[in-house]
């Protein structure tokens, strides 16, 4: 059974997908898997685009698989609690990678959230590129990347792009049991 977080109103309810379907049939490993949050912000409650977090994990054979999604149109405040609760379910084992706008107030933005989650692995970098190339659970995130990129939001479709970028552009360190039993 995945945690959950109280849905907002107007908004799908959080869930996450359990670790196996049975002993036999694992969904996804219990370990070994490099876990990214990307996020894709907005700031207007009630209408307009959706602030959106999508996980996405990278499993040890090179697979990818999205985990979870979180997406609602909250004001910034509630966007801001909703993203730093979000980063405590995930814990420190997912990297959180936060959308930085041009300019001074893109920066000052950036600055604040990353403090907000002081202890979490969080990265951030500006959008470059078309949307398009930037893009290599549920009904509305297949009917957006279906619709994409003529939709009315493509919100989920850059939260997805961000993580994916981050799991393919820094590869974790690793080090060899022998190599530390050697230290």
């Amino acid at each position: 059974m995945g945690l959950a977080l109280p849905a907002a109103p107007g908004t799908a309810r959080r869930r996450s997908l359990p670790s196996r379907r049975t002993a036999r049939h694992r969904l996804v490993p219990d370990g070994g898997v490099e876990w990214a949050r990307g996020r894709d912000l907005a700031s207007f409650e009630g209408d307009g685009d959706y602030t959106v977090g999508a996980k996405l994990g990278r499993l040890p054979e090179g697979r990818f698989v999205i985990a979870d999604i979180v997406r609602g149109r909250w004001g910034p405040d509630r966007r801001d609690a909703i993203i730093a609760g979000t980063a405590s379910l995930d814990s420190t084992c997912a990297r959180i990678s936060l959308p930085q706008d041009p300019g001074q107030a893109g920066r000052t933005q950036e600055l604040y959230l990353s403090r907000q989650l002081a202890g979490y692995r969080v990265a951030s970098s500006p959008e470059t590129g078309d949307k398009i190339t930037r893009t290599d659970w549920n009904t509305a995130l297949i009917a957006e990347l279906r619709a994409f990129p003529y939709g009315t939001h493509d919100d989920q479709v850059d939260a997805l792009s961000r993580a994916f970028s981050l799991l393919i552009n820094q590869r974790p360190m690793r080090i060899s049991d022998a190599a530390l039993a050697s230290v």
